[in-house]
């Protein structure tokens, strides 16, 4: 944590925000948002003056994990970020080997229409089963 100075995170589960909100009690460093991150991630960047690293990882994964209204809300995250006023920001998503069309997940083409719809100015690839966006 001590290479950022200010980290989000967001939990669609009640049981991992509570868990999540003990081990970060008193980190004023650490911003714990409790929702949908599709929806949530708004509130994330309105607070944002400069370029950020987002970590995406809301895809459902089975036991222990949430299910929203979408196997993965990466769609709606992916446009809110790419759309946001401030440039230069790096977006990683795990689970790569997921993004293939089936289960409300985009195909990897799909997400990469998208990131050049948005923006040439950013570079997309996946390497070691993560999407990469970076500022070009």
């Amino acid at each position: 944590i001590g290479r950022f100075d200010t980290i989000y995170s967001i939990e669609l589960d009640d049981a991992l925000y509570a868990a999540a909100a003990k081990k970060f009690a008193g980190r004023d460093d650490v911003k714990l948002l409790h929702g949908d991150s599709g929806e949530m991630i708004g509130k994330v960047l309105a607070s944002l003056k400069t370029p950020a690293l987002f970590w995406l990882d809301a895809q459902y994964s089975g036991d222990g994990t949430a299910h929203g209204p979408l196997e993965t809300p990466i769609i709606a995250e992916m446009k809110q970020v790419l759309d946001h006023p401030v440039s230069g920001h790096v977006v990683l998503i795990d689970d790569a080997r997921f993004f293939d069309g089936t289960e409300d997940y985009p195909t990897l083409q799909q997400v990469e229409q998208l990131v050049s719809t948005f923006s040439s100015k950013c570079r997309f690839e996946v390497l070691h089963d993560v999407i990469r966006v970076t500022p070009a």
